[in-house]
């Protein structure tokens, strides 16, 4: 569905888990300054105009809560208001940004990445295809058990079934070592007095480590040699302009570096990586972002997203939804 352009298309609501979590609360009448919010974001479900889906992140974060009774409520109003729609991972959208950014550079027709990065089910969450095992299950009751991973049912089991400690701790490694390999990155890149300087520096990083292996194996694969694309990024000014062709590694980029200096004083959070994985995806391809304070002023500072449809709490949705709709999203 491509919101910014069809002003009948249901808009997109990107939620941080926190604002689930307060949704859910209003929802249970556990917090009765919330309950108004709640009922006006199912409204806006219900009546199909608004999409709020789920990501892998708060698929994580909602699993390692091990308050079996919490975990199940959340679970529920999550499928309920999101009505098993989902966003696509931070890492295959950006995969195919790779490969609209040679595309348009080689002049050929690009991939509409804006309608297919919101979808349904389990599949399109993690970003591969489910697929029933039994190899001696006759071919259609396989094709209907593969359609079933992506209704909601499935999705709701997944997200209320008990992981337990073990599963939770494992799942924390690696985001206790993303911290340690972080905090080490800003002490290095904050020598740099130049702040200039420091932003091409952690730049080419960025493009060194994360983009250009993708970059050139895709030109191999189409038959064009990595030279027809870097001869051209000749200055910072046309890596930049490349770079934000591909919006949700642009954003993955600009979030983690505004994090690492321009917020120095605070220290790196294990949450930090889900967060800017989610936002990264949400600020291209969603109409309204509901996010933390401090994301909240890197995606406006930093003018990632227009100003009035960035929220940093669900008490302010509903003017702006109406802010968005009569402006035509």
């Amino acid at each position: 569905m491509n919101h910014s352009k069809d002003p009948q298309a249901p808009l997109c609501i990107f939620l941080d888990q926190k604002d689930w979590i307060d949704l859910a609360r209003g929802y249970y009448r556990r917090s009765e300054g919330l309950e108004d919010f709640a009922r006006y974001a199912l409204k806006l479900s219900e009546s199909c105009e608004a999409v709020f889906p789920l990501s892998i992140t708060h698929f994580g974060e909602t699993i390692m809560n091990l308050n079996d009774d919490r975990r199940k409520r959340l679970s529920d109003f999550m499928i309920l208001l999101s009505r098993g729609a989902t966003i696509a991972p931070s890492n295959i959208v950006m995969d195919f940004e790779i490969v609209n950014a040679c595309l348009k550079h080689i002049g050929v027709e690009l991939f509409n990445i804006h309608d297919w990065v919101i979808g349904r089910g389990v599949s399109h969450m993690v970003g591969a295809k489910g697929s029933v095992l039994t190899p001696s299950l006759p071919e259609n009751i396989v094709k209907e058990l593969e359609a079933k991973i992506e209704n909601e049912e499935v999705l709701s089991i997944l997200l209320k079934a008990k992981y337990g400690q073990e599963v939770v701790t494992r799942l924390r490694e690696p985001a206790d070592k993303a911290v340690k390999i972080s905090e080490e990155i800003r002490r290095e890149e904050s020598t740099i007095e130049n702040g200039d300087l420091r932003h091409r520096v952690a730049m080419e990083k960025f493009f060194r480590n994360s983009l250009d292996p993708k970059i050139v194996k895709y030109l191999l694969s189409i038959g064009k040699t990595p030279e027809i694309l870097m001869k051209t990024l000749i200055s910072v000014d046309t890596v930049i302009e490349f770079l934000k062709s591909m919006p949700t590694a642009y954003s993955l980029f600009t979030l983690t570096f505004y994090r690492d200096h321009e917020v120095r004083s605070r220290p790196i959070q294990p949450n930090d990586i889900n967060d800017i994985m989610g936002l990264s995806v949400a600020i291209p391809y969603t109409d309204i972002v509901v996010t933390e304070g401090m994301w909240r002023d890197a995606i406006i500072r930093r003018r990632l997203k227009p100003k009035n449809k960035v929220l940093d709490s669900i008490q302010g949705l509903k003017k702006c939804v109406e802010n968005v709709r009569s402006k035509g999203g």
